[in-house]
Parts: C-alpha cells; structure tokens; sequence
C-alpha cells in the first residue's frame, strides 16, 4: 500500500548498458593515461634538455643536457612554480591534498572549486 504516495519506478541499468559504460570509462581513463604520459615526458625534455618533444623512453638514460649541474635546480623551479600557483589560486590547497577532498566531502557536500581541483 502506498497511502496517497505514488511509487517511482526506478531505471536499472541492464548488463549491457553497464558494460558499454565500463568499456567508455577503461578508454578515457587509458588515453588519460597516455595524455599524462606525454605531458610527463614533454616537460622532462622541454626542462632537462631544452628540446620539445614527446618521445621518451624511461628504461634509457637521458643524455647529458645543456644545463651540467644545474639541472640539479630544474626540480625546485617545480616546487617554486607550484608554490606560486598554491599560494595565490588555491590556498585551500596546502597540504597533502587528500585530507582537504576528504573535508570538502564530508563537510562542504563534495564541492570544490573547480580552480581547486587544476591547481
């Protein structure tokens, strides 16, 4: 008995409307995954080698670059870059990172600031 209530009929995903959207979500996750890939090794080479490109293979040593020994300094422009970035967009973002999505989970209904979540 519903007493006045109507009941909502509730859409169930089928099997394979799950499964197309498995397959969706394993391909954008994968070319996400590639997508980092490059950018990771587009900023290697752009930064240690001065050259702009792509292709890069992790299991060979990169190449003595143009910087000697001051491609010691090559992480820490990073950390002064993320710094600048933290400290004038995102304040909320010091930290680990992790605790703070947790906060805004559990407190703030899951909304974060979209320039949060770039930064």
């Amino acid at each position: 008995m519903t007493y006045g209530k109507k009941e909502v009929a509730k859409a169930n995903p089928s099997d394979i409307q799950l499964f197309l959207l498995s397959i969706l979500v394993g391909v954008v996750a994968g070319l996400g995954a590639v997508a980092f890939r490059g950018l990771i090794a587009l900023f290697h080479i752009l930064l240690f080698l001065r050259k702009l490109s792509v292709v890069y293979n992790a299991n060979i040593h990169t190449a003595v670059g143009p910087w000697g020994l001051f491609f010691l300094f090559v992480p820490v422009k990073g950390a002064a870059g993320v710094t600048f970035l933290v400290r004038n967009f995102a304040p909320e973002a010091r930290g680990r990172g992790v605790p703070e999505v947790m906060n805004a989970v559990y407190y703030h209904k899951g909304i974060i600031r979209p320039v949060f979540a770039v930064i």
